[in-house]
């Protein structure tokens, strides 16, 4: 609650991502935000890849287990979730295939740097 008043864009936030969800390889950084402040400590980016839907979230789902996170994939009409928690940090991704073999992902994760 509050968090959303305080986040500030700027693509500097991808580098301030939990070490277990960096950018995906070789992808294209759109757009990142974040706030890390008493209350609140989130980053959102949202980046694209020519990857391959399955190849992305096999990444993630790999980086979460290999750092203690849990991880559900969920698939909602053509949209991908996969998220999951560790003690008090959560993460989500959300992937959607576009035209053209262009994988869109928002991947939003507390903690971080």
């Amino acid at each position: 609650a509050g968090c959303a008043a305080d986040i500030r864009y700027g693509l500097g936030w991808a580098q301030r991502l939990p070490a277990a969800f960096p950018v995906y390889p070789r992808a294209a950084l759109k757009e990142a935000a974040g706030v890390a402040n008493s209350r609140c400590n989130v980053r959102v980016v949202n980046f694209q890849t020519r990857a391959g839907m399955q190849p992305v979230l096999d990444y993630y789902y790999t980086m979460a287990r290999r750092n203690g996170y849990d991880a559900e994939h969920l698939l909602r009409g053509s949209e991908h979730y996969l998220g999951g928690t560790k003690g008090d940090l959560a993460y989500v991704i959300m992937a959607r295939q576009l035209p053209g073999g262009v994988v869109d992902v928002d991947l939003i994760a507390s903690g971080g740097r």
